[in-house]
């Protein structure tokens, strides 16, 4: 299966998101910024919850 026979089967999942986004005033650059923000937190969250390194002695 290729990028692009899984690119419509994704758009139709998020369709109704979307939709909803859109009834409520959520602009497209609101979106990207809030997905940006999710990022960088979870990225955060994930650094801080990292493994402590054992010592090799």
């Amino acid at each position: 299966m290729s990028i692009y026979e899984l690119k419509p089967r994704f758009q139709a999942l998020l369709r109704p998101l979307v939709r909803r986004l859109h009834a409520v005033g959520v602009t497209a650059n609101q979106g990207t910024v809030a997905a940006c923000a999710l990022s960088v937190a979870l990225g955060l969250w994930l650094f801080s919850r990292r493994l402590p390194r054992r010592s090799s002695c």
